[in-house]
């Protein structure tokens, strides 16, 4: 066993990988592998991959249970779109509009866009929250609602000028 097996990944890729790069046989790769007391490598079913919960757990807490190491973890998650544990990335959004009643605003006349605007998120998430809760505007009535606040935001008094009406188009 020299200092050429310090080098080789085993139990992190087959056994027959090591041997075809080394040009040994796979029995000699388990048997140096066996003699270090490495487990042979197990690639992971997807099954298991949605059991250990990505991304509820750093990456290397779920590679040590799961006897893998930490890129394999990471390289999974990011494959399924999760967020790393800590980043906060879903809890922040999902806190972020919880802090902003989203159904209030909707029926106070809140455009998508301004929502997205108070409570720090992507219109799209805004969107999708409006449609779990059942709520849908037309682009008729935003545009009726939006051309209301507009008039309530018009300068008023003695120093309004004529074209001051955003409804009133230029003369």
């Amino acid at each position: 066993m020299g200092s050429k097996w310090d080098d080789q990944p085993l139990g992190t890729v087959p056994d027959a990988v090591i041997a075809r790069t080394t040009g040994v046989s796979r029995e000699r790769v388990r048997q140096v592998r066996s003699a270090r007391g490495i487990p042979r490598y197990q690639k992971i079913s997807d099954r298991i991959w949605d059991k250990v919960g990505l991304g509820t757990r750093p990456d290397h807490t779920i590679a040590s249970e799961l006897g893998v190491g930490g890129t394999a973890v990471r390289l999974m998650r990011i494959r399924k779109n999760i967020p790393s544990f800590g980043s906060g990335a879903l809890q922040e959004a999902r806190l972020r509009l919880d802090d902003v009643d989203v159904r209030e605003m909707h029926n106070e006349g809140h455009s998508v866009n301004a929502i997205a605007d108070m409570a720090n998120v992507s219109t799209p998430r805004v969107r999708k929250e409006l449609g779990r809760l059942g709520l849908h505007r037309t682009r008729a009535e935003a545009a009726v609602t939006d051309a209301s606040r507009a008039r309530m935001r018009a300068p008023r008094g003695r120093y309004r000028s004529r074209n001051s009406d955003p409804t009133q188009g230029e003369k």
